[in-house]
């Protein structure tokens, strides 16, 4: 399992932060490694501080590397 959460969540606008910290703070759900999506480095040192790996930008999507860090985390499909 793999949580990608958005800096800013689209439906309500809530920073993706506050979701890493209550997902860290869930004895149930804290093993889930969690990652943010932004391109802002701060919002990126601020969600590891939070427990999340780091994660990549938007602008970093079509990238190989991108997709090297995300298989870290992911299943080998077969």
């Amino acid at each position: 399992h793999l949580v990608l959460v958005n800096r800013i969540i689209d439906r309500d606008g809530s920073e993706g932060i506050i979701l890493i910290q209550q997902i860290k703070q869930d004895k149930q759900l804290l093993h889930i490694p969690v990652m943010m999506v932004s391109n802002y480095p701060e919002a990126q040192s601020e969600a590891v501080t939070a427990g999340a790996v780091r994660g990549f930008g938007k602008a970093e999507l079509s990238k190989s590397e991108t997709l090297e860090q995300l298989e870290q985390f992911l299943p080998r499909r077969t």
